[in-house]
């Protein structure tokens, strides 16, 4: 998990960036690794924002609307699965 930290912002496609943070959280979260997937999926959601309209795929402009449904869709759906931690059971 420390490697893709590293790895991954050195990417140039935002697309592919998206892929392997999602990929990376729901890999952590399978591992029970809930802080590690937080944070792969506080970085997804922080590519998303800044995500740009159109991309250029084999020199071929498209328009990323299609992806993005796809990526928030996986996105939500890893939210679902992941346990709610219960802040007000731990003792103080």
């Amino acid at each position: 998990m420390a490697f893709c930290y590293i790895t991954i912002p050195s990417l140039e496609q935002p697309l592919n960036k998206l892929q392997l943070y999602i990929a990376c959280a729901q890999t952590a979260y399978l591992n029970q690794s809930l802080s590690q997937g937080d944070g792969f999926l506080k970085m997804a959601i922080t590519l998303l924002s800044d995500f740009p309209k159109q991309l250029d795929i084999d020199n071929k402009p498209f328009t990323t609307e299609k992806y993005l449904y796809e990526h928030i869709s996986n996105i939500l759906s890893t939210l679902v699965i992941v346990p709610v931690r219960c802040f007000t059971c731990r003792k103080i």
